[in-house]
């Protein structure tokens, strides 16, 4: 939604550890976070 109104100027995304990342997920939700802000739809209504 914030995407949608064009008013989102700037991000950041801190604390991914990668020595602490359980098989890489808490790096792949950062970017699925990150490509969301920007627009990306990553809910697919659990399919």
């Amino acid at each position: 939604m914030i995407a949608e109104t064009g008013k989102l100027v700037g991000m950041d995304l801190v604390e991914v550890n990668p020595i602490l990342d359980v098989q890489n997920r808490t790096a792949s939700l950062a970017v699925d976070f990150a490509l969301s802000a920007l627009g990306r739809r990553i809910w697919n209504g659990g399919a």
